[in-house]
């Protein structure tokens, strides 16, 4: 077993400024986990430093080297909440005590910039799967993964994985919080139009298989992209979290399983079942897509009852299943069905709909209610269902 090298030593905020702006620091990269702290946490972060207190180490690897440009980066292993709130505070973007950095009297902000942090630096090139695996132990640690984020780093690679990222736009990782790519090509220009300063490559996962990324270039993806990340059946938060990459990883297993089960109870069977390569996975895109279409193009309010996670569910699977039959309905008929439904809601869907929403109980009913809804047209106040 090889030791790791590393060296400790201590820079000054000025300097990693200057490497980010640059781009010879990505604070980004492939592995991370999206920006989650809340403006309270950045303002206690930012006085921690302008009182001069220490905070813990950040840790940095090696990123490739440009040889054209004599250039090398490196890639931010653990310390992006702490870098992305420094970059914000220097950008003006967030305040301390009513007052931004560029307002802050000039020996203060000297002293800020000349803050020594701790950085630990690896000697591990950007597709050495020991950063994976730092990452992992230093977040298993320091806070901790959720469950997502867990089966995220473990089954990256996994064809299972790596299509529900596809449906949730996840694939390619943006320096921004919030901001997500909206097609599956690494080589398209638009896929990075919105990186700023940092170098593209270190925002994609250089253990993504070619063929892979060859078969997204012959997809199109919209709808589920619209219906999951631009309009309300997700928050910015919920989506930081990757909620809707376990949504999509559901919705994967759910489709491919025939029924329905508890929670997350098929996710890690799949992952591990389709490692190398996944069933029907055109199909299955294809489908979803068209049934996120429907969705879309009936054009629910955001303050719709049904733009919650479980309904959204619940209808995408039964549109799916249902499919040929979907094909003839229009999304406005879809639309009346459902908002007359939902003036007079019998308690029972209300109360799956609401309250442990994925256990196999609550989604068979909601299931079942939809299809009698959606599918056959039946009136509301004629369902008597029992699951």
């Amino acid at each position: 077993m090889s030791q790791s090298r590393y060296k400790v030593e201590s820079r000054p905020i000025i300097d990693l400024a200057r490497d980010v702006k640059s781009g010879r620091l990505i604070l980004s990269p492939y592995f991370q986990r999206e920006l989650v702290w809340r403006d309270v946490h950045k303002r206690e972060f930012i006085d921690t430093i302008l009182r001069g207190f220490p905070f813990p180490l950040i840790f940095v690897s090696r990123g490739k080297i440009d040889v054209e440009r004599m250039q090398a980066t490196s890639l931010l292993v653990d310390g992006q909440q702490r870098l992305s709130t420094i970059m914000e505070f220097l950008n003006d973007e967030i305040d301390i005590a009513g007052k931004k950095f560029s307002e802050w009297d000039i020996d203060i902000r000297e002293s800020f910039l000349k803050y020594e942090v701790p950085v630990i630096d690896l000697d591990f090139p950007e597709d050495d799967p020991r950063i994976k695996e730092v990452f992992r132990r230093l977040n298993r640690t320091l806070y901790s993964l959720t469950e997502i984020e867990r089966l995220g780093m473990e089954y990256a690679a996994s064809d299972f994985m790596l299509t529900a990222k596809l449906l949730a736009r996840q694939l390619v990782r943006q320096s921004g919080a919030g901001r997500n790519s909206n097609i599956g090509q690494v080589d398209n220009d638009e896929e990075f139009s919105d990186l700023g300063y940092e170098d593209r490559s270190a925002n994609v996962d250089p253990n993504i298989p070619p063929e892979f990324w060859q078969w997204t270039s012959t997809l199109k993806i919209v709808n589920t992209h619209k219906l999951l990340l631009d309009s309300s059946v997700f928050s910015s938060y919920e989506i930081s979290r990757q909620v809707h990459l376990m949504f999509s990883l559901n919705l994967l297993a759910t489709i491919i399983d025939g029924g329905f089960y508890s929670r997350n109870e098929r996710v890690r069977e799949y992952l591990e079942d389709f490692s190398n390569a996944m069933p029907d996975r055109n199909k299955i895109i294809e489908r979803i897509e068209f049934c996120c279409g429907l969705i879309t193009r009936a054009n629910f309010s955001t303050k719709s009852y049904w733009k919650t996670k479980a309904n959204t569910f619940s209808l995408i699977i039964c549109l799916y299943r249902n499919i040929e039959r979907a094909k003839g309905i229009p999304p406005a008929l879809i639309k009346e069905r459902l908002e007359a439904f939902s003036v007079a809601i019998p308690s029972v869907y209300q109360l799956a709909a609401k309250e442990a929403v994925n256990r196999k109980r609550e989604r068979t009913l909601r299931h079942s209610y939809l299809e009698k809804i959606v599918i056959e047209g039946c009136a509301p106040d004629s369902l008597q269902l029992e699951v």
